[in-house]
């Protein structure tokens, strides 16, 4: 059976103040032992590209990550090899690469954009806005389309809640990242 990597990269204030997505990461992978979890700052592409090139040909291999951790994990995996799924969640930063360059590195692309209604909105979505929120990725069967684009009625911080957010059929963060989930 193949290696299985679930790589998670948290976005900025995640490993010292909010612990959104590490938090998450920990219980995924109390949940799964047999996984290879590893939990990564939005600041640590150089590790988040030697795992992906490390890991042992054939491994089946998902990168989750969200606000300036999905900023990464598309930086991450054009440097370094392609990657079986994506769950880029609410994305925010500078880089900005071609939606097409993401798309043609993953053989499964699920992107969720935090869309909160105006009673909703709190000051995360503030911070997103002004660090550089990514712009909503083109529409389906445009060239650079994700798998998946989906929008939440959800804060930037509600990380959770966008990895339960589904597709008609059923399609979420969730159900792709699979194994006993969160």
């Amino acid at each position: 059976m193949p290696d299985v990597y679930k790589i998670f990269i948290g976005g900025g204030g995640d490993d010292w103040f909010s612990h959104i997505v590490e938090s998450y990461a920990e219980q995924y992978r109390k949940s799964n032992p047999t996984y290879q979890c590893p939990y990564f700052s939005w600041t640590a592409g150089s590790g988040i590209v030697s795992t992906l090139e490390n890991a042992a040909k054939g491994s089946f291999i998902t990168v989750i990550g969200h606000s300036y951790g999905a900023d990464t994990a598309f930086s991450a995996i054009q440097r370094g090899r392609p990657v079986n799924t994506l769950i880029s969640i609410d994305p925010v930063g500078r880089f900005r690469p071609a939606w097409t360059t993401i798309s043609g590195r993953c053989l499964t692309w699920l992107n969720v954009r935090a869309e909160p209604s105006e009673g909703n909105r709190s000051t995360d979505d503030t911070i997103a806005s002004l660090g550089g929120k990514y712009p909503p990725p083109p529409a389906s069967g445009q060239p650079g389309a994700p798998t998946y684009a989906l929008t939440a009625d959800a804060t930037h911080g509600a990380f959770s809640q966008m990895m339960r957010t589904s597709t008609s059929n059923g399609i979420s963060g969730k159900s792709l990242l699979g194994g006993h989930g969160v």
